[in-house]
């Protein structure tokens, strides 16, 4: 299996294969989730592993805000709140660098991400494809789904 690592190159193959996701999205819409949920999650027990989180950081500089005032203080200022609370991504207030300066007592939002290894995989598919641009975890695993499906882009 060979997995791509470089998130700038990740980044660029998703934006290239945007109308290909589309298709791979509406397909997936018409399998059956429960089988889809145990492919994805082999493939995420034997992704996860091979890559460190901590050395990426991708996830935590495009951080989606969460709706309550109460979660948002987690990930940003007080005073920033107002702010940012629509914008589709933001950076983390705990992030130094790549480094998450509380990983060891993050949040379970954090610890959960990027959720492949949950149920429902099919009902989440925009917000994975939306992952799937940042996380060479999910973007390894979507593609690997791809491959073991047999579904090719026409």
């Amino acid at each position: 299996m060979i997995l791509e690592t470089n998130v700038d190159k990740i980044r660029q193959m998703a934006f290239d294969r945007d109308d290909e996701n589309r298709s791979f999205r509406a397909f997936l819409q018409l399998q059956n989730p429960d089988d889809i949920d145990k492919i994805v999650n082999a493939l995420d027990a034997e992704i996860t592993p091979l890559f460190s989180c901590v050395e990426c950081g991708a996830c935590c500089n495009h951080v989606r805000p969460i709706a309550t005032d109460e979660e948002m203080l987690k990930f940003v200022d007080e005073d920033k709140i107002d702010e940012l609370r629509y914008e589709p991504s933001i950076v983390c207030k705990h992030l130094n660098g790549k480094e998450c300066t509380i990983y060891a007592d993050r949040y379970d939002h954090c610890k959960q991400f990027p959720y492949l290894d949950q149920v429902g995989f099919v009902k989440r598919i925009s917000g994975v494809l939306f992952n799937y641009e940042l996380c060479p975890i999910v973007f390894n695993v979507v593609e690997q789904l791809k491959l073991k499906l047999g579904w090719e882009y026409k």
